[in-house]
């Protein structure tokens, strides 16, 4: 049985919605069926990115080091085994074995103890980078092969789309068809369909797990509810990064230093009226001395593209009815307060009186 790193599943939870769950679910019984096919014996610690698990494997039959690549078959991937093919180790891994349905790959293993980043001198490393990359592009794609125009292409034609999503208006040059002035600096390119917006907003990860306890610590005494704030970092830690995660963090970060000035802590509800799941935002708050910068408004942004991308219907979340700089804020976005509906909670005594009844 191999442990799925924490990083794999926060990111594929946080932004492949359900086929990301499945995906996360399936590895296991994924890897113990190619490591049985391929025969493949696991002989290193698994690695991951963003969207794939690399395990460093040895296969029986010859003893080849090799690595296994497990990923999603989608648009991004599916050319990722044709273009190895085409290069056929010339710049590039050898493709060892490759399953077409699942996009399982498995690559030749290359020396982890010649790292470009050693090279002292940093000029020829990018000469080595940029060498690579000219050989490597000089080979016509395969027929259809994503090409990096199309997707350009594509790029540019969402871009009058993305432009209102720009949070300098003043700045923001008029679209279609308009013209730049000459200017000083290079102006800012409107952000693409899934990015970000400024300010820096990320997933949380293990290593947050401190700076979410003292700014939820923050958060209680600016409601003036700090003997209610029991949540400990042991249990935070479980919650978001556990087996079985029951909430979910993003982070906003300072544009200049990258510290962490704000989160936002939520999971998934359910609405049986609308049949789709929504997102309950627990808590939201950035630091006093990184308001009025955005932060608030992007993390609330991140929340709702995913809601968009996933199908979700809601988001939602609470107010204490006398933070009016809140509540103005919150309108501001379009949200509106739920009047009709009252609030009700069972905690401590009345819970285990009920539950123990």
């Amino acid at each position: 049985m191999i442990d799925i790193p924490a990083g794999l599943i926060e990111s594929q939870y946080a932004y492949a919605g359900e086929p990301g769950r499945a995906f996360v679910a399936a590895l296991p019984g994924r890897v113990a069926e190619f490591a049985d096919r391929w025969e493949l014996d696991v002989d290193g610690p698994p690695m991951h990115g963003m969207a794939a698990l690399v395990l460093p494997v040895v296969r029986r039959r010859d003893g080849v080091r090799a690595v296994a690549k497990f990923q999603h078959r989608d648009e991004e991937t599916e050319g990722e085994p044709v273009a190895l093919r085409r290069w056929g180790g010339r710049g590039a891994v050898r493709l060892l074995d490759h399953d077409e349905a699942t996009g399982t790959m498995l690559l030749e293993r290359l020396d982890a103890g010649r790292m470009l980043s050693t090279v002292p001198d940093t000029r020829e490393a990018v000469l080595v980078i940029g060498g690579l990359l000219a050989r490597l592009t000089a080979e016509p794609a395969p027929p259809g092969v994503r090409r990096l125009s199309d997707v350009a292409a594509r790029m540019l034609a969402g871009a009058p789309g993305a432009l209102p999503r720009i949070a300098d208006t003043e700045r923001r040059p008029p679209c279609p068809g308009a013209r730049l002035a000459p200017a000083t600096t290079s102006p800012r390119l409107p952000p693409r369909p899934g990015d970000y917006p400024a300010p820096m907003i990320r997933p949380a990860t293990p290593a947050d797990i401190p700076v979410i306890h003292a700014m939820i610590r923050e958060l209680a005494e600016y409601e003036k509810a700090s003997h209610e704030a029991r949540a400990t970092r042991g249990r935070l830690h479980e919650a978001l990064f556990g087996a079985h995660p029951a909430a979910y963090a993003h982070i906003a970060q300072d544009d200049a230093t990258g510290e962490p000035v704000g989160f936002a802590l939520w999971f998934l509800n359910f609405s049986t009226w609308r049949g789709v799941h929504g997102i309950y935002l627990e808590d939201l708050y950035v630091r006093p001395e990184a308001r009025g910068a955005g932060h608030g408004k992007a993390l609330l942004t991140s929340l709702a593209r995913i809601c968009v991308e996933r199908g979700y219907e809601r988001l939602e979340w609470s107010v204490l009815n006398w933070n009016q700089p809140s509540i103005d804020f919150y309108r501001s976005l379009g949200a509106r307060p739920q009047d009709e509906w009252s609030v009700y909670r069972l905690t401590d005594g009345a819970l285990s009186a009920l539950g123990s009844a």
